[in-house]
């Protein structure tokens, strides 16, 4: 599903807010660093990373 320009909607279900490439390459960025930190294992009791 694909919204125009000033807010697209990639196949993978997340949303751009411009078609930048420099602003892209910026949210990849923040995503990969994101991404990395969502994966590491959470004690549940304590609410933080372990």
């Amino acid at each position: 599903m694909a919204l125009d320009e000033t807010g697209r909607r990639m196949a993978d279900g997340r949303l751009y807010a411009c078609n930048s490439p420099e602003l892209f390459a910026e949210q990849e960025r923040r995503r990969d660093v994101l991404d990395a930190y969502n994966a590491q294992p959470f004690d549940l009791g304590k609410g933080r990373a372990l």
